[in-house]
């Protein structure tokens, strides 16, 4: 309950004290409206590790009253989680990005623990007396298996990035995230430092699509922008040349 009830806190905590004072800035409303990115490595975490604690129960003794009981539990659970996340992903948190498919292949070769321990389950019925050593033989042998499973298909479905003829003026058409309104540092200067040829730009945020103008905007201020831009052009500083330098005014 603690990843359900703290983010909506945060948030209506964030809203009525944006809502009960006039002076708050967006700059300074904006953060505290945010909502936290979804925790998908901490429910990756949580589940395996709940799914491995019932198998090593159902390895250990099957037919044990706990066990099934642990199994009923792990099932509603299960579709707790499943409701529960979906909510949380779609009301809660915002839109989560991750640079790399690192996480998803982790939790791959995590998965080779607990079905190493399922594939012990015939174990139960057959006793190694005088060879104890065959059940690690075994349990090794399955890991490795299902090691050998996940490299497979990892190599199988290797992403492979095609070379198109689309421009990239089509493509930034489409996709109102680029390499210039990512790049925090580029921001920062056309914002301080702009000029015709680098124009201010907004950085790129989940929901603030509009900002970048263009199609992306409910209407096109492009030409008011350009007619700003040629105005300091011809004219940066008027009023201060008469004036002096800023600084010798203080």
């Amino acid at each position: 309950m603690a990843h359900c009830l703290l983010p909506a806190w945060s948030y209506w905590s964030a809203h009525f004290w944006v809502r009960q004072s006039r002076y708050i800035t967006v700059r300074e409303a904006a953060p505290a409206l945010t909502s936290e990115p979804f925790p998908l490595a901490a429910r990756y975490v949580d589940l395996l590790h709940a799914i491995t604690l019932v198998l090593v129960m159902i390895v250990c003794d099957s037919t044990s009253i706990y066990t099934i009981g642990a199994q009923c539990l792990m099932f509603l659970y299960s579709v707790y989680v499943y409701f529960i996340d979906k909510y949380m992903f779609l009301r809660l948190h915002r839109q989560t990005y991750y640079t790399s498919s690192k996480m998803d292949a982790t939790v791959h070769y995590l998965l080779v623990i607990p079905m190493s321990i399922i594939a012990c389950l015939p174990l139960q019925y057959i006793h190694f007396h005088e060879r104890w050593y065959l059940n690690l033989v075994i349990l090794a042998t399955s890991a490795l298996i299902y090691l050998m499973m996940v490299l497979i298909s990892h190599n199988c479905n290797d992403p492979q990035r095609e070379l198109s003829d689309i421009p990239y003026v089509e493509v930034a058409s489409l996709a109102p995230y680029n390499y210039f309104n990512t790049n925090h540092a580029h921001v920062l200067r056309t914002l301080h430092f702009p000029s015709i040829v680098v124009p201010p730009i907004y950085p790129f945020a989940p929901g603030k699509e509009y900002l970048h103008g263009g199609q992306f905007a409910d209407y096109d201020d492009s030409v008011r922008l350009q007619e700003t831009l040629m105005l300091l052009a011809k004219s940066p500083l008027k009023g201060l040349d008469d004036v002096g330098n800023p600084q010798d005014l203080g």
